[in-house]
């Protein structure tokens, strides 16, 4: 993992992550994701309810339009990977023309190091309970709703622990039902990202990742 994540000097409560490599097709390039302080500490807080003993968690983290949901995302998968947890993260489309990226860190990695990953690519169309890494209650996985109109939360088979990125709008994870216990180990958690306050976007307009 070679970007960097930091405080944007002269910022008020703003971080950034640096040279994060992408790819599009044949080209390769490197980008800066800029985020609020209080992302982390949103995506901890998510962390915190998957995590709880005796009940896995199905997380929501709802927030309105353009507030910065799917852009924040790479802060969380970076956060399990530096755990060393095994991540899938997917983008939902309507006719489910994505992919499934899972990356797994290795374990042969030398302390001290900065962490190995293998990533493993899977279809959109295949189903998540047929994704090996996803019956393990060790294995984190992330499905951004996108512009998917449909129920995106995985069958109650799938073990492993789960989050969904959306905006406000039941039909992305079914409902009421959501966050009724379906059984004793499994039930729904909605998250509420907060939303900008205007003293905050008044202080940090000036500023970008190279301030």
């Amino acid at each position: 993992m070679q970007a960097k994540y930091g405080r944007i000097h002269q910022s008020k409560g703003m971080f950034v992550l640096q040279s994060l490599q992408c790819s599009a097709s044949t080209l390769e390039f490197t980008m800066d994701i800029v985020v609020r302080s209080i992302i982390e500490k949103f995506w901890q807080a998510c962390l915190d309810a998957v995590d709880t003993p005796y009940t896995v968690y199905r997380v929501v983290a709802v927030g309105t339009s353009g507030i910065g949901k799917t852009t924040s995302i790479p802060i969380l998968i970076r956060m399990l990977l530096k755990k060393n947890r095994t991540v899938v993260y997917k983008f939902s489309t309507p006719r489910k023309e994505e992919w499934y990226y899972e990356f797994v860190p290795r374990s042969d990695a030398a302390e001290g190091n900065e962490t190995q990953i293998d990533i493993h690519v899977y279809p959109e169309k295949l189903e998540s309970q047929d994704i090996p890494s996803l019956q393990s209650r060790q294995t984190y996985f992330i499905v951004d709703a996108g512009e998917a109109k449909r129920n995106c939360v995985p069958h109650p088979r799938v073990l492993c622990k789960f989050f969904l990125v959306s905006s406000p709008g039941p039909v992305h994870w079914g409902g009421s039902q959501f966050t009724k216990e379906q059984n004793q180990q499994v039930s729904g958690l909605l998250k509420f990202l907060p939303t900008w306050y205007w003293e905050v976007k008044q202080r940090n307009i000036f500023f970008g990742p190279t301030s």
